[in-house]
């Protein structure tokens, strides 16, 4: 009983920090209206009408596997007990719904993120973030438990 106890108050804190990162996503691309840079960080709004890193995929099949990862993501996070696949869902589950979201309302992606050392690099979002730290740390689990 105790545990069971135990793991629906960890499943409510992490679903708490799925809206937390979804309203940072969304203030972040609010936000961020005027090209600035400082040390590390570039912040150049941009319209990615594409993928992640504006790869040339198209709308129809990044709708689609958006919906898949919405579907499955929680799925999988309330059938697993352990803490960091729970927590690599609720990023990737996070920065899906974020991206989503403007895909839906804009028909675009608002990035706004770059290095200032690396200016080739693509200009990203705050829900990029959380989908590649999320699928990192699944990797790194599934790695774990070999």
């Amino acid at each position: 009983m105790m545990k069971l106890l135990h793991i629906k108050k960890l499943n409510f804190l992490l679903i708490l920090l799925c809206l937390f990162l979804l309203a940072i996503d969304r203030l972040t691309k609010l936000i961020i209206t005027k090209n600035t840079c400082n040390f590390i960080f570039c912040f150049k709004p941009t319209i990615n009408e594409f993928a992640v890193f504006s790869l040339p995929i198209p709308m129809i099949v990044i709708l689609v596997i958006s919906i898949l990862i919405l579907i499955a993501t929680p799925i999988l996070f309330f059938k697993i007990k352990e803490i960091l696949p729970k927590i690599s869902f609720i990023l990737i589950f996070s920065g899906t719904l974020g991206n989503l979201i403007d895909r839906v309302f804009y028909g675009h992606v608002i990035d706004f993120l770059t290095f200032s050392f690396w200016q080739s690099f693509p200009v990203f979002n705050f829900a990029d973030v959380l989908n590649l730290a999320g699928v990192i740390l699944l990797i790194i689990t599934l790695f774990k438990k070999e």
